[in-house]
């Protein structure tokens, strides 16, 4: 028990997996966001839905300062340096899901 309190208490990170980590997260939340701007683009029908798409852009810059706390200081513990990488990920399946939810203005 003593370990696996001292695993989750650790602030030791590799460099390398956090700079990994950190990248695969922006990829992954700048992508979300630019692929609802696309169907934006693409499908007329959704353009009442642009408001949506600017909150979201203001959404991805809230995440973005997260991801670079995340990676600039080292002095988080494990546990919650997991928690908020899990919660940005279920945020971001959750986005998703509302984009594909959203129905045509015209119908």
């Amino acid at each position: 028990m003593a370990k696996l309190k001292e695993q989750l208490l650790s602030t030791s990170v590799n460099n390398f997996g956090s700079a990994a980590r950190a990248a695969s997260l922006l990829i992954l939340c700048g992508a979300s966001v630019a692929a609802f701007g696309y169907v934006l683009i693409t499908i007329p029908a959704l353009q009442c839905h642009a408001f949506f798409f600017y909150l979201s852009i203001f959404w991805l810059a809230a995440e973005v300062a997260v991801i670079a706390y995340l990676y600039r200081y080292k002095n988080i513990p494990r546990f919650a340096r997991e928690a908020v990488v899990i919660s940005l990920l279920i945020a971001n399946f959750w986005f998703i899901l509302f984009v594909f939810s959203l129905q045509a203005c015209n119908a």
